[in-house]
């Protein structure tokens, strides 16, 4: 050992000397020096290290004696087995047993030996044989054993062995025992698990995340879709009609805006007796129709119901504009296609211009509305545009609605009045059909045109059909043989008590039901499902009859008649005008009767007014006749007096009348 090393070691070998004699270990210089050298590298002023070394230590008597303990792990270094060999003999403290020792030690070398050929550990059994020997030789079981050679590095970093002799065996090297490491090398798979499950939950919990946050923004577009679009056709509705309507009014420099106001004709009466669902479809196929009909940059909306509102941006005149509303309205005129019915509607279209008109959307929407009501009030199916005294009209609507309200709460002003209905063949009276009349106080006799639209906007229809049907039937009975047919509304067909109310009414006055018509819309004949269809059948299993009236205005094909469940068809007075000209429909009217006839039905014919119809129709077969040829409708004074002398033995033919009021 050098003068340097010795320097360097000697403060620790004075420290070890002395720990190891209060030990109570006799130990020469050279034992000290050596146990010293061995653990230079280690910090042997930490005593907890040194009292731990203490504890396991197995101090051999002789010039190279080795520590071990459990604080320390050896790695042995050594390219040579042989070396190897003679190291372990060196070592061995007791000379008799040198030859066997050495004996042994070569054994230990060749096992190790071959280990190392093979370069990977030694199998189980030469690990025991490694082992056994070990122990044998006082040796204390090594942790680990590496049978590299040594870079130069490692050598300047290792402590030598030599033998007795002075001669170089091998090196090793001592290295601290750390239980933290040892541990977190046994740890690791079970970390490395934990950390790819953390992992894996934290993608998951990241996916899921993701996920949610994906459907939020679909619920997100789509609830601010639907905030302004109408579910039902997928137009924009009346807050997205609003504002766009506002902004583009703002915007109005040079050009005209219009603003189209549209309601369906009769479409309650299909929603009514068809069905929701049928009223669905017919809105959007409408929706449909009529957002083929207008340019790209005009907005269509459904702002209600069956209303509907256009905004034509950048119109250039008024004709622009009319030209649009013809072809819509012409457009409705197509039947609808509703589960195998074929339905016709009707549309009136009211329209505001901007700036003739105003230039505030509330303003110009309010005078749209007028403007459809108007067109409503004059025939529907049609269009008009606003003009100042439509306010008046729609003033007046407003005060003969209050009327109207009033009227049914008293009695002598809405009352029926009975039309004859007469036979083809002897011109006999047959029955009457119940028609309402309303005489004002102030204006006079107001047309049923008129007043009963307002009654259905005002959900007055079902207490005046009631009441219609009460005096009807209580008039009636004074009229022997002779039906009497009262007209039933969409609304009172859909409500579910409407056949039990009927027959509570023929109970109370006594009419039997057998004498009692009721006259549905061909709409309602058609659609007889649902409560619709209930209170038909209710109401033919007690007797009642069923008529078709206005038959020919709701659908397209005569074949019609095979599936409807009526015993009357009463043919439009639309068919009937004109009857015996040259371009009359008297073709079709001759195919209705005889479809009508081959499926047990009895056929009236409507607004029969001069001679030629009446005989004509006479001519073909039809059974019954109606219309001011034979009378106009009646109080039911007057019939009284009129069924007398139909009663009368020496009856003549009524001569024809005309048209009167």
């Amino acid at each position: 050992m050098s003068a340097s090393d010795t320097g360097r070691l000697a403060p620790n070998v004075m420290h070890f000397a002395r720990l190891l004699r209060r030990a109570g270990l006799p130990v020469g210089p050279g034992e000290v020096i050596a146990a010293a050298e061995a653990l230079t590298h280690v910090d042997i002023t930490d005593r907890r290290v040194m009292r731990a070394a203490l504890q396991a230590v197995m101090l051999r008597r002789h010039e190279h004696a080795l520590l071990f303990d459990q604080a320390f792990s050896v790695f042995w270094r050594n390219p040579d087995a042989a070396k190897f060999a003679q190291m372990l003999a060196a070592m061995d403290g007791r000379a008799p047993r040198e030859e066997k020792a050495a004996a042994g030690a070569r054994r230990l070398a060749e096992a190790m030996q071959a280990a190392k050929s093979r370069e990977q550990e030694p199998r189980p059994d030469e690990r025991r044989e490694i082992d056994a020997l070990l122990s044998a030789s006082g040796q204390e079981r090594l942790e680990s054993l590496d049978f590299e050679a040594m870079s130069a590095e490692e050598i300047a970093a290792a402590y030598p062995v030599d033998d007795n002799a002075g001669k170089r065996i091998g090196y090793f090297i001592w290295r601290p025992y750390r239980p933290g490491t040892a541990v977190l090398s046994r740890a690791m798979p079970i970390l490395g698990g934990l950390l790819a499950l953390a992992l894996l939950t934290v993608a998951g919990f990241l996916a899921v995340v993701r996920s949610r946050s994906l459907r939020l923004q679909a619920s997100e577009v789509r609830i601010h879709h639907l905030a302004f679009h109408d579910p039902l056709t997928g137009l924009p509705n009346r807050t997205f009609f609003n504002e766009s309507a506002d902004a583009a009014l703002a915007a109005l420099s040079g050009t005209s805006i219009a603003l189209l106001f549209l309601d369906l004709d009769r479409f309650k009466q299909v929603n009514d007796t068809l069905g929701h669902p049928a009223g669905d479809t017919l809105i959007r196929e409408f929706g449909a129709r009529l957002r083929a009909l207008v340019r790209e940059e005009d907005m269509v909306a459904r702002v209600g119901g069956d209303e509907f509102t256009v905004m034509l941006a950048g119109v250039a005149g008024r004709e622009d504009v009319e030209k649009l509303c013809a072809r819509i309205v012409e457009s409705v005129r197509v039947p609808f296609d509703l589960d195998g019915n074929r339905v016709f509607v009707g549309l009136s279209i009211g329209v505001a211009l901007a700036p003739d008109h105003g230039t505030d959307r509330i303003d110009l929407l309010r005078k749209a509305d007028i403007a459809l009501y108007s067109a409503k009030s004059t025939g529907r199916g049609r269009f008009a545009f606003f003009d100042p005294v439509m306010d008046d009209a729609l003033r007046l609507r407003r005060e003969i609605e209050a009327d109207l309200r009033a009227a049914l709460q008293e009695s002598g002003e809405i009352v029926p009045y009975y039309q004859p209905i007469h036979a083809a063949a002897g011109h006999t009276i047959t029955g009457f059909e119940a028609l309402l009349r309303w005489r004002h106080p102030a204006l006079g006799w107001i047309s049923p045109d008129l007043f009963i639209p307002i009654a259905e906007e005002a959900g007055l229809i079902e207490m005046m059909g009631e009441r219609v049907l009460r005096e009807a039937c209580t008039a009636a009975v004074n009229w022997p043989n002779r039906t009497i047919a009262v007209n039933a509304s969409g609304p009172e067909l859909a409500n579910p008590g409407y056949a039990e109310r009927v027959a509570a009414i023929l109970r109370v006055t006594g009419l039997p039901p057998q004498r009692l018509e009721i006259e549905i819309t061909e709409t309602a004949a058609n659609g007889q499902i649902g409560t619709a269809a209930e209170n038909l059948a209710s109401l033919r299993a007690m007797g009642v009859r069923i008529a078709i009236d206005d038959f020919g205005t709701g659908f397209s094909s005569l074949a019609r008649l095979q599936q409807l469940r009526v015993d009357r068809v009463k043919i439009d007075r639309s068919f009937i005008h004109g009857f015996g000209d040259q371009d009359s429909d008297e073709v079709i009217v001759r195919a209705i009767i005889e479809l009508a006839h081959a499926r047990g039905l009895r056929v009236t014919a409507e607004g029969v007014e001069t001679l030629e119809q009446r005989e004509g129709l006479a001519r073909i077969g039809c059974d019954d006749l109606q219309g001011f040829i034979f009378s106009k409708a009646r109080p039911a004074p007057e019939i009284d007096r009129l069924v007398e002398a139909d009663d009368a033995p020496a009856n003549d033919m009524p001569a024809p009348q005309g048209r009167t009021a």
